[in-house]
């Protein structure tokens, strides 16, 4: 399994210590906190979740497992932001994830991802530069969530 990111159609943004991650095509929002990131990061086709687990120790220094990067993988392929074929879920592999999953709690090294979907009867506005993000959902005139990032480097 090397899983590979989709990077076609979406744009990239850091907000604090988490990313998000953009869709045009379907104004899905995804906030993927460091991990998360990371694993998509690291996801070129050519790596096996063994070898990004150990990129993310060796030149991040977080805390990661193999299980913490196919828990983000799976994440992410059900987003749509990576393409990987995933095994077939079997009882034995919930009981190991539901384990896996409480293990990485232990050790504060879970990979978290928070979508938003528009949805049909809404209507998602993206508004980006190289300084700042600004995001919208609403129908009609009422607004009902809004995402701005700001870059607030001082240039010389």
């Amino acid at each position: 399994m090397q899983p590979k990111k989709i990077e076609e159609g979406i744009i990239v943004r850091p907000l604090g210590v988490d990313t998000l991650l953009m869709q045009e095509a379907t104004c899905n929002v995804h906030c993927l906190n460091q991990l998360a990131y990371l694993v998509y990061h690291y996801s070129d086709g050519e790596r096996t979740p063994t070898e990004i687990a150990e990129r993310i120790i060796q030149n991040d220094g977080l805390p990661c497992t193999v299980d913490a990067v196919e828990i983000a993988i799976e994440q992410l392929v059900e987003r749509s932001l990576m393409i990987c074929p995933l095994p077939e879920p079997t009882p034995q592999r919930e009981v190991r994830r539901r384990e896996a999953l409480q293990q990485l709690a232990a050790m504060m090294a879970v990979p978290v991802i928070l979508s938003l979907s528009a949805g049909r009867s809404s209507a998602a506005c993206f508004h980006t530069n190289e300084h700042n993000t600004l995001v919208r959902f609403g129908s009609g005139d009422s607004q009902f969530f809004e995402i701005t990032t700001y870059d607030l480097t001082c240039e010389p």
